[in-house]
């Protein structure tokens, strides 16, 4: 017999099975000839010379006729080696398990052994590792973070893996939480090692990026640069990229241009095909509105370049080519629908931007009350995504109209200002 944390007496997982065993009159011959299991490996596992693996507990069950995980309860000493010290492997398959039977109170449990033992976080990180890797990234969660609670050794690479593992894990739930989750990592990314390092710059990229935080793309694309730059081209040219978009986004056209020109030749094609549409970006955007013909016709050539449509939309709005609207979308209409198809916060990001223009342009054609529904649309897509700076930009076109809102859509503006009382604005409010 066992103790419980309350000093009360209580079943091993042998006393449990032997007594089980006893009520059904099984054998451990009838168990071994029912299930391919040694009967001598069986013998040693009553006897406690043996641990008893999950697949031999499994089988074990099954012929009792008893629910998957009746004895899990009981198993958790099984994870020992010895006092301190746990066999990791015997434990991952056990949390593993217990998830796949929803039995998170065992899971839990497990948790507070784990950490309640000095030596054994390395065991918890390798079980988040294990649920990552197998897709079941929130459960893994609070194992990362745990680790994010626990390691005292601000150099650990479990550490900084598990700042980025939390990451990815939350950087889909909305903008807000994205970018906390961003912020944290810069102070872990220089102990990732090899492409997981560069690959986390990206995605934190991306964030920055999507909340308009100019200063941090800067400064995390020169980081990249540094890291890559004489080992992995595609990384060093989407370093390259984003400093241009910084620059572009800051007004310094000439810098956007020459930053283009370096990653414009010598990577890949892909790069090529960028450096085309974005230096016709930089030039509309610096005033040749003429380009917008040219980019259009970029669009045409390479069908799938729909995060350009935004662009487009923007310079003839704001160079009032009403009558070409209406045949941009006509001829756009498929890339139009595919924009709006794409979730990865970039893509919504122009999504954003091109419903905003489209707004812009209706109320340009005297067509306020659609211009009102559809600044709406771009404000409830900013909403959910939390992204500050649109959430603003929208109700600022919105209040354009006030006189006539419905008291719906007036709730709604209130409802994305109280959202944006829990949002970050990025450091500047500037379309891209």
């Amino acid at each position: 017999m066992g103790l419980s944390i309350t000093g009360q007496k209580k079943d091993t997982l042998r006393d449990a099975l032997v007594k089980e065993m006893k009520i059904k009159a099984v054998t451990p011959t009838m168990i071994t000839s029912t299930k391919n299991i040694s009967l001598v490996n069986l013998s040693r596992m009553f006897g406690g010379s043996r641990t008893f693996s999950l697949e031999v507990l499994d089988a074990v069950t099954e012929v009792l006729e008893l629910p998957a995980g009746h004895f899990y309860p009981y198993y958790i000493k099984e994870c020992w080696a010895k006092e301190g010290n746990r066999l990791r492997k015997k434990t991952e398959e056990y949390v593993v398990r217990c998830l796949k039977l929803g039995l998170m109170d065992l899971v839990k449990q497990t948790m507070n052994e784990l950490t309640s033992i000095p030596g054994n976080l390395q065991t918890v990180f390798s079980i988040g590792e294990t649920l990552f890797g197998i897709g079941r990234q929130e459960e893994a969660l609070p194992f990362f973070e745990k680790v994010i609670e626990k390691e005292a050794n601000k150099l650990s690479a479990d550490l900084a893996v598990s700042y980025y593992r939390r990451f990815l894990i939350v950087r889909d739930r909305d903008m807000v939480t994205a970018y906390e989750a961003a912020i944290k990592l810069t102070d872990y990314i220089s102990n990732l090692k090899g492409l997981m390092r560069s690959e986390a710059y990206h995605k934190i990229l991306a964030v920055f990026y999507t909340v308009e935080h100019w200063a941090a793309v800067e400064k995390y694309s020169k980081e990249l640069e540094e890291y890559v730059i004489e080992t992995d081209q595609s990384a060093y040219g989407g370093a390259l990229y984003y400093q241009a978009v910084a620059a572009r986004a800051q007004y310094k056209y000439e810098k956007s241009l020459r930053l283009i020109e370096k990653y414009e030749t010598g990577i890949s094609e892909m790069f090529t095909l960028w450096a085309e549409g974005n230096r016709m970006v930089v030039q509309i955007l610096a005033g040749d509105s003429q380009k917008v013909f040219d980019l259009i016709g970029f669009i045409k050539r390479n069908n799938n370049r729909y995060r350009y449509l935004d662009t487009v939309l923007q310079a003839l709005v704001e160079n009032n080519m009403l009558d070409e609207i209406d045949q941009f979308f006509v001829d756009f209409e498929e890339q139009i629908n595919k924009l709006f198809t794409i979730k990865d916060p970039v893509t919504v990001k122009h999504a954003i931007n091109f419903t905003y223009h489209k707004a812009l342009f209706l109320l340009k054609r005297e067509m306020k009350k659609d211009s009102v529904i559809v600044a709406i649309d771009a404000l409830q897509l900013a909403v959910e995504y939390k992204i500050p700076v649109d959430i603003i930009r929208c109700i600022k076109l919105i209040m354009r109209e006030a006189k006539s809102l419905s008291d719906i859509q007036i709730a709604i503006c209130i409802q994305a200002l109280d959202e944006f009382e829990n949002t970050i604005p990025g450091d500047t409010i500037c379309i891209v």
